[in-house]
């Protein structure tokens, strides 16, 4: 992110608690030493946050202090001890190895980042990038950066399951503004939760795979020294995604003066890369003196003013801690654990623990939330689901009209399972024995404490129970407990055991249960036990649909319908033996359900998403089928004090095909730094497909996403920003969401279409989703006219997509059933730019390797060209075919496109010019396969010319045939034979250049090809002349 936005793009954060100040002060002024670099501008030109690891000018309000590495370090430094050390560079500058080719600030190799150099030691080596002295750090502190670690040799290509990726993808220039927005929740050591794909999700559903390169530094890791104590704010040894990835932690309140110092570790055996680019404090400053706070807020010792839910909430949000001062607080019951369970006595599952010391599991609390520290205490389990942890309150009085608060501050992190539920369990004869559920956080919310807030009001005696449960390699934990002074416990009161305080499970659904002969976790439907990622994949196991049926209300999808689903029911969930189930919304969700569809809230800030009626909704008064009593999802104010976006997301999909398209209906109001998008998570990799392009004042607007095809597990997640407190009723809200065509055997009568002109649409060739850039249909772009007509369409791939995941862009087919032995595709192609890259054609056919068919590397002017290659097939194999055009870009500066591509039976004609630097051309050898082809560029071809006759250069390629008698007796013939050519209309010369033994030169020969043909052979060391020589056919010889 740059310091200054460009317009448009949607970086702002307007919700943060505690965003920078300003205080204006004499220009030239020299604060105090603790007033520099504290995140907050006491002189008018911001010249005391310079060179503070951020850019020192004046943000705009509310915005991040931020370094991009463009114009210089911005005060990091390199502490390394050994030749490993970070330098400030760009990727123009070094266009080899295995480093970035752009910086992710402006996306091309002309910006800048901080990265390691070469390691070309025999030992082990620590490089070590340390800040200037920051000071002051606000409970909101969070610390975003994009770092890039990739492998010394790897590259993309076919991959096993396990795919892990870490950045945003987007290919417009509304991605690059939603960047730091979108980029995720804080994150310790949060890496891919890993997952297996089905057997149905493989090449043969179209879907391509790339490979996370090997992991080159052994570790990485973000350390923030405070005083004596250091502490380990991330750290990882990977697997690391492609690309740029984005870390965001909390830093926490840190008072004084701190340092926070980047590593990369590398062995002896790594030579990989590592960078680092925008780096960004957000949230960071403390608020500023004033001479009056607004009505209700509460006004600090030192003149700062902070909102009254800030109040004794446990955090220093004064930066005097007068918020949390003794006076302020004493009829408030806090428990932060240091001495013990306080009146929370009745634990079951929960166990009191500190980071140090601790198990040193990736996932556990590196530091409590009272002391921000490794050395303080905090509550954690690791309970699975079939027997969650319950921490139970003293009872307590009934609270009447008054409201008793509970303010708690959670952690859920390492899985996708993890749950904490808070119910309210009353007493006495006209109370309800069933605890009543009034908060419940799933999934995972990063390596963070978020804070939390209950209000209870009861006519009854009650209880406070916290439930907590995770599944493998999670942690729940809790910390500061606060009860507001309305919290009024019974005096002397014999509490019951608290094995008896456990959540009683849901409802049951009526009729019979199932069998319990299935596995926990999956399924039961007559004979058959689904496994949990067979359910809701979009495709019917049961013979009843119940694998369907069970993810919500609704229909099987027929003819193109959509699904009916939801989140299954607590009846559902308990016949799934308290397993989650990767339900999901796969079809129409309206929200009148309350289980919102599936769909649950991941916000960590002051936003959350929520189910709302139509009446209470801002300016609208109905949902978006126009019913005053009808429900929609909607953005609503929350207790969080992390991130200010709002996030909702759906349980884990997929496979889905190709056609798989999202409908909604919208509603979206705000001011200009407001936003509302779609976002497609798949593993740690997030890609925008979909943002709202200004605001809907008149309404409800509807829109389609194509989400295509994509493996399993995938998530959809809806994520909005807008201020609640500023007049205009500004709001956001989702509605009737559908899925459609998303199995991924649905087909259509144009997934057969290989031959397309694009004028209509692209027939059968979709678009990858597994790297950053696409193919998009273009008009008038890129070559400025299609090859069709001159004003059509054609096939673009855009240079300035984001490359934050890779250059690489898919456009593939569906699998083809072949029509004869050989068929010829033919296409016309467009390569212009001085960085434009390689365009290359591949097959797939089932049980096979992938077939290199053709290739084009850098500019070959601007103008159309046609190519053309023959697809070889087993027609009495059955298997079926996929072809696949990728474009690989070196840079930003050029255009790739493709247009006009058919397909007929029979082979191709073979070219009139083969340089053999892409293929072979077809050219084949028989049987022996004497004839190679081959390149000198490792330095140790055992035979053959160092460099090739085209390039001249190690690197090129050429045809050649050991001759040795050991692999060439005497009398014995190494042929290399030409597919057919088209029918000559008058003769034609032949030309090549050939190469005999290893001390002899060049040498071109020349071959007059008439209707009746002829034969030309070369043999024995040649002479530095040229020389032909022509020989009768028949004529055999033997070549030394």
């Amino acid at each position: 992110m740059r310091g200054h936005p460009a317009p448009g793009h949607l970086v702002v954060s307007l919700l943060a608690a505690g965003p920078p100040g300003w205080a204006w002060v004499p220009n030239h002024c020299r604060p105090p030493i603790e007033a520099v670099c504290n995140f907050v501008c006491d002189c008018q030109d911001c010249s005391d946050e310079a060179q503070c690891g951020y850019h020192g000018a004046l943000p705009a309000p509310d915005t991040p202090f931020t370094c991009d590495f463009e114009q210089d370090s911005c005060g990091w430094r390199d502490i390394s001890t050994s030749g490993y050390s970070w330098l400030r560079g760009r990727a123009g500058a070094e266009r080899e190895g295995p480093g970035p080719h752009s910086d992710h600030t402006l996306g091309t190799d002309l910006g800048w980042y901080m990265a390691v150099g070469t390691h070309r030691g025999k030992e082990v080596a620590t490089a070590a990038l340390r800040s200037p002295v920051l000071r002051e750090a606000a409970p909101t502190c969070q610390l975003r950066l994009w770092h890039y670690t990739a492998s010394g040799g790897a590259c993309p290509g076919p991959c096993a399951p396990g795919r892990v990726g870490g950045a945003l993808r987007g290919g417009t220039g509304e991605a690059r503004g939603l960047q730091q927005r979108l980029g995720g929740t804080p994150k310790e050591g949060l890496g891919s939760q890993g997952s297996s794909q089905p057997a149905g999700c493989g090449r043969q559903q179209g879907l391509e795979l790339l490979q996370a390169p090997k992991a080159d530094a052994a570790e990485l890791r973000l350390e923030l020294t405070h005083g004596a104590e250091t502490l380990t704010l991330w750290q990882s040894s990977g697997p690391w995604g492609p690309g740029w990835q984005e870390l965001v932690v909390a830093t926490g309140r840190i008072q004084g003066d701190f340092r926070i110092t980047f590593f990369a570790t590398r062995n002896a055996t790594h030579r990989g890369a590592v960078a680092l680019d925008d780096v960004v404090f957000w949230g960071c400053g403390l608020p500023t003196p004033q001479a009056h706070c607004a009505l209700g807020h509460h006004h600090c010792r030192n003149g700062a003013c902070v909102e009254p839910h800030q109040l004794c909430d446990g955090e220093d949000n004064c930066g005097d801690s007068s918020d949390e001062s003794p006076p302020a607080c004493s009829h408030h019951m806090a428990t932060d654990f240091e001495t013990g369970l306080g009146p929370w006595s009745h634990s079951e599952g929960w166990a009191r623990n500190r980071s140090t010391g601790g198990p040193g599991c990736p996932t556990w609390p590196r530091r409590d939330h009272s002391r921000n520290s490794a050395r303080g205490s905090f509550l954690v389990s690791v309970a699975e689901p079939s027997a969650p942890a319950i921490l139970s309150s003293p009872e307590f009085q009934a609270s009447g009209s008054q409201n008793c608060s509970l303010t708690f501050y959670h952690y859920l992190h390492g899985s996708e399972d993890g749950c904490l539920q808070l119910f309210l369990q009353t007493h006495g004869p006209r109370a309800p024995q069933v605890p009543i559920l009034l908060r419940r956080r799933h999934g995972e919310l990063g390596a963070a404490w978020v804070r939390d807030r209950v209000d209870i009001r009861s006519e009854h005696p009650f209880q406070i129970l916290l439930a907590g449960q995770t599944g493998p390699g999670g942690v729940v934990g809790l910390d500061d407990l606060i009860l507001s002074d309305h919290c009024k416990p019974v005096p002397e009161v014999s509490s019951p055991a608290p094995g008896l305080l456990a959540p009683a499970p849901g409802p049951q659904p009526p009729g019979p249960q199932p069998q319990d002969f299935c596995e926990p976790g999956h399924l039961s439907c007559g004979d058959l036990c689904v496994p949990p990622e067979q359910l809701c994949d979009f495709q019917q196991q049961c013979g009843g649909g119940e694998d369907e049926q069970e993810c919500g209300k609704g229909q099987t999808e027929a003819g193109g319908a959509p699904f009916l689903q939801a989140l299954p029911t607590a009846g559902a969930r308990q016949r799934l033996r308290g397993h989650s189930v990767p339900a999901t919304v796969a079809g129409t969700t309206d929200f009148e359900s309350p289980e919102a569809g599936g769909w649950e809230d991941a916000s960590v800030g002051q936003l959350q998403w929520g189910r709302l009626p139509a009446q209470e909704g801002r300016g609208l008064g109905t949902d978006a089928r126009g019913a005053v009593t009808g429900h929609f999802l909607s953005l609503q104010r929350a207790w969080g004090q992390l991130t200010a976006e709002a996030r909702v997301l759906t349980p884990a999909l997929g496979p889905s095909g190709p056609h798989c398209k999202l409908h909604m209906a919208y509603y979206f109001h705000s001011h200009s730094q407001g936003f509302l998008a779609l976002v497609v998570v798949e593993d740690s990799s997030r890609e925008l497909v979909w943002q709202a392009g200004g605001s809907s004042s008149g309404g409800w607007k509807v829109h389609t996403v194509l989400l295509g095809a994509r493996c399993r597990p995938f998530r959809l997640e809806f994520v909005g920003l807008v201020d609640l407190d500023r007049p205009g009723q500004q709001g956001a809200g989702v509605d009737d969401v559908t899925l459609r065509d998303c199995s991924p055997m649905a087909s259509t009568k144009e997934d057969a279409e290989v031959s397309c002109n694009f004028e209509r649409d692209t027939c059968g060739w979709h678009t990858g989703h597994l790297t950053d850039v696409h193919w998009h249909r273009a008009k008038s772009r890129g070559p400025g006219y299609d090859h069709t007509t001159g004003q059509g369409y054609f096939m673009l791939l855009d240079p300035t997509d984001p490359p934050a995941r890779g250059p690489g862009a898919h456009l593939l087919t569906q699998p083809q059933t072949p029509a004869a032995p050989q068929e010829c595709l033919t296409f016309w192609y467009h390569l212009c730019g001085p960085q434009i890259g390689t365009l290359r054609l591949v097959m797939r056919q089932e049980g096979e390797a992938e077939k290199h068919l053709w290739s084009r590397s850098g500019t070959q002017g601007n103008h159309w060209h046609q190519a053309w290659a023959t697809l070889h097939h087993q027609l009495g194999s059955g298997a079926k075919y996929q072809l696949l055009f990728e474009g690989l870009r070196n840079g930003y500066h050029g255009s790739m496109a493709l247009d006009d591509l058919a397909v007929r039976p029979g082979p191709c004609w073979a070219p009139d010019h083969c340089s053999f630097e892409d293929s072979a051309c077809g050219f084949s050898s028989g049987t022996q396969g004497l004839w190679r082809r081959q390149a000198n560029a490792t330095g140790h071809t055992a035979w053959g010319p160092h460099t090739d006759h085209t390039t001249e250069t190690a690197q090129g390629h050429y045809m050649v045939v050991d001759t040795s008698p050991q692999a060439l007796p005497c009398g014995h013939v190494a042929s290399l034979t030409s597919e057919k050519h088209r029918p000559l209309a008058q003769p034609a010369c032949l030309t090549f250049w050939y190469h005999l033994s290893v001390h002899s030169p060049e040498r071109r020969g020349r071959y007059a090809a008439g209707p009746r043909g002829g034969g030309c052979q070369a043999a024995g060391a040649q002479h530095h002349s040229p020389r032909r020589v022509c020989v009768a056919p028949g004529q055999r010889g033997c070549a030394g």
